[in-house]
């Protein structure tokens, strides 16, 4: 869990700046409702200091809730390397990670990749990645498609992989099509509530 004292600084560097709106997904789907919120501040001119943060939430068709919002800390060099401190909070805790990440923004495709370790849970490392290529189909529309993969393992025990998929159209600031939120445990990967709907995203 966080200390008091890192929990008081993350607050108060969230409330010193304001914090823009990047993004906001919903998806009803087979198994739970989900949604997504995210928001992008830069901390200087050249956006190499940036503060990202998004926050998820799940509830299922039993009303059951599940959340997860994380603030990621980010300084990117010019070759697209840079270090990341992210701050992770959901159902069961909080948790601090320091890691190495990599951003890629050109045309049609972006992607950012970051490797970290837990510096609250020992033995804890996460891969997280996002790839997204929209190339243009007329003056108006794009393909929209998306891939985010999320990987924990503990003491190189695989514990959860997350994979979220997207495919679907973008007309200016919309994005729509389908959706799938898959989920697998432990060292034998078992499926559990694979989730699949539509999705509709709006970027600000």
């Amino acid at each position: 869990m966080f200390s008091k004292p890192i929990w008081i600084l993350l607050i108060t560097l969230l409330c010193a700046t304001p914090i823009y709106t990047q993004s906001v997904e919903v998806m009803p789907g087979t198994e739970y409702f989900f949604a997504d919120v995210q928001f992008f501040k830069p901390l200087d001119k050249q956006y190499r200091t940036t503060f990202f943060h998004r926050t998820r939430v799940q509830l299922d068709y039993d009303n059951q809730t599940s959340f997860f919002t994380a603030g990621y800390f980010n300084y990117t060099t010019t070759s697209g390397f840079g270090p990341s401190l992210v701050s992770r909070l959901d159902n069961g805790g909080g948790n601090l990670d320091l890691g190495v990440h990599y951003y890629r923004q050109g045309g049609q495709a972006t992607f950012f990749g970051l490797l970290s370790a837990s510096l609250t849970d020992g033995g804890v490392l996460s891969w997280f990645s996002i790839f997204r290529f929209t190339p243009p189909l007329t003056e108006e529309w794009k393909l929209y498609t998306s891939v985010e993969l999320f990987t924990v393992l503990r003491k190189a025990d695989h514990a959860a992989s997350i994979q979220r998929l997207r495919l679907g159209l973008s007309h200016r600031s919309y994005q729509f099509g389908l959706a799938a939120n898959l989920l697998e445990l432990g060292n034998d990967f078992t499926f559990l509530d694979d989730n699949y709907g539509l999705f509709i995203r709006k970027e600000f």
